[in-house]
């Protein structure tokens, strides 16, 4: 599994990671997620690889989208 993760910023703006790695940062919420999501369905799409988007909040984490399954669905998990 490819997990694409937001994580909230210090400054309240919002950053996208993958494997260790800053994809992009300074974005709002809304924004993050779409483009997390189409960077995660293009990985899925080129690799054949599962991937989903999780974002990190200080009390859980919401495991957004999962891109192995045809229908994605929002979902969320406890910390």
């Amino acid at each position: 599994m490819i997990a694409y993760t937001l994580k909230r910023d210090d400054d309240g703006q919002w950053s996208i990671r993958c494997m260790g790695s800053t994809l992009a940062s300074g974005l709002q919420l809304d924004l993050a997620m779409e483009q997390a999501h189409e960077m995660a369905l293009t990985k899925h799409m080129d690799s054949g690889r599962p991937t989903c988007v999780e974002v990190l909040r200080a009390k859980a984490d919401i495991h957004a989208s999962d891109e192995a399954q045809p229908d994605p669905r929002w979902r969320s998990a406890a910390a």
